[in-house]
């Protein structure tokens, strides 16, 4: 992965592993990589996947295990979101819809959330339709290069190029 956001002067060369369930979507696992390059911080992680189904798919935690980012692709459950909403910890927590249906399902599970609540989340839509065209090659071994520039993601994928938006959400006005 070749990470670069010009906004930040940030340029980063690193090899990511990810280990992914045989039946996880494509679209979801490249999801989760392009919330990484969108979210990068040098301490953030992805889930091991260690079977806990609280936990969310990237994480940058403190030295005391506190959450100070935390990151999760499509709509968490009630229960799964209530823990880092409500925490008086107030991590930076993300979500990353990428299927048209995500935002109905936030609204219906989320919809008696008031301000207090909905304006500790940070969520963006992933265009569907350039995750079907990058999905498309469906390799789990990838060259990515990835830049960031004003809401767009362009990323270069194996030698194919891919550009899209990446549409920042705002809950309360969704609700």
């Amino acid at each position: 992965l070749t990470l670069s956001v010009p906004d930040n002067n940030l340029v980063i060369q690193k090899r990511i592993r990810l280990s992914s369930v045989i039946t996880e979507p494509i679209d979801r696992l490249y999801t989760k990589v392009i919330s990484y390059c969108h979210s990068y911080h040098p301490d953030l992680e992805f889930n091991t996947g260690g079977g806990d189904p609280l936990e969310p798919a990237l994480a940058h935690r403190d030295l005391t295990a506190d959450y100070i980012t935390w990151i999760d692709i499509g709509c968490p459950s009630y229960k799964k979101l209530s823990k880092p909403v409500r925490s008086h910890y107030a991590p930076n927590v993300r979500l990353y819809f990428f299927r048209d249906g995500h935002k109905n399902e936030f609204y219906t599970e989320f919809r008696e959330w008031g301000a207090e609540y909905l304006s500790r989340i940070t969520c963006y839509q992933i265009d569907p339709g350039f995750l079907e065209q990058l999905s498309a090659q469906d390799q789990r071994t990838s060259e990515w290069s990835v830049t960031l520039l004003e809401g767009a993601i362009y990323l270069d994928a194996n030698g194919i190029s891919y550009d899209s938006l990446i549409q920042k959400i705002d809950l309360i006005e969704l609700m």
